[in-house]
């Protein structure tokens, strides 16, 4: 015992030292650190000098979007090609000076301008998203959905979603189109609008029953008054046929057509006047047109 207590003694002295020889190693480099101090703030300096020499690129650049957003093409252009000279290696100049040839129509050359910022180090969305609308409206709609989906990869977006969807309804791929428009109405933005009525057009005629809401008033006799209709959507529907179902007095099956053929407005609501028993009432929408 005693020889075990001896080691374990000798080892607590070892790593005291040890310690003790740390600690001293760390109270010379705080000195050392803190007579230098300088030395780091140059290099700080260095590094940060790169930063500081692009920096005026950036600022044309973000002036150069106000331009564009103004409609001031021309600003907008010196903007962008200030902001190159700075900095040739920024995909995002590139891609801003295809949004000013496509905004003046120049379709071929602004694709030839995103191709060049996609060439650059860094992906951003929009070069592919702008560089798939150019491809779309040159016909290229194989190459313009491939970039949409890149782009999706990169940032999800209803424009690229809308865009998506159009280019399957063209295929004539329902289903697809409206997954894509799904997609898209989730947004508030104009493409998420835009979806929104897109996916309504087609999804509607197989479903009306997901537009139009349905809500009987019984009276104190237990007879349905009324029916009131609500259109859901933003678009007018026109043309509306519902199914009443019920269960008569004598306890037979009974079931009714209703129809309001007029142009019900976005978001209004029309009440249709009946004298229905409430009992097991089914009231279904059959059928519904939008103008």
């Amino acid at each position: 015992v005693f020889e075990r207590n001896e080691k374990l003694t000798q080892e607590l002295k070892a790593k005291n030292r040890q310690l003790q020889d740390e600690v001293a190693e760390h109270k010379k480099t705080a000195r050392e650190l803190r007579a230098g101090g300088l030395i780091f703030k140059e290099r700080y300096q260095q590094k940060i000098a790169p930063i500081r020499e692009k920096a005026p690129a950036y600022v044309a650049y973000d002036q150069g979007l106000i331009a564009l957003k103004k409609g001031n093409l021309d600003k907008a252009a010196e903007l962008a090609d200030k902001a190159l000279e700075v900095e040739p290696e920024e995909g995002k100049f590139y891609g801003l000076q295809g949004d000013i040839l496509a905004a003046r129509h120049n379709y071929q050359q602004a694709l030839e301008a995103y191709d060049r910022g996609i060439y650059q180090p860094g992906e951003f969305f929009e070069l592919y998203l702008q560089r798939g609308l150019v491809r779309k409206k040159l016909g290229r709609t194989g190459e313009a959905e491939i970039d949409f989906q890149k782009s999706l990869e990169l940032l999800p977006t209803a424009v690229a979603y809308n865009e998506l969807g159009r280019l399957a309804l063209a295929e004539n791929k329902s289903q697809k189109a409206k997954e894509y428009f799904r997609q898209a109405a989730a947004s508030q933005s104009r493409a998420g609008k835009e979806a929104l009525s897109s996916l309504i057009r087609l999804d509607l005629p197989d479903n009306p029953e997901k537009y139009i809401r349905l809500r009987a008033e019984t009276n104190d006799r237990n007879i349905i008054e009324e029916i009131n209709v609500e259109n859901t959507t933003p678009l007018p529907v026109k043309n509306i046929v519902i199914t009443a179902s019920y269960t008569r007095p004598d306890g037979s099956s009974g079931r009714k057509r209703l129809e309001y053929p007029l142009e019900l407005a976005a978001g209004r609501t029309v009440k249709l006047k009946t004298s229905l028993p409430a009992a097991s009432l089914l009231l279904q929408v059959t059928s519904a047109q939008l103008n």
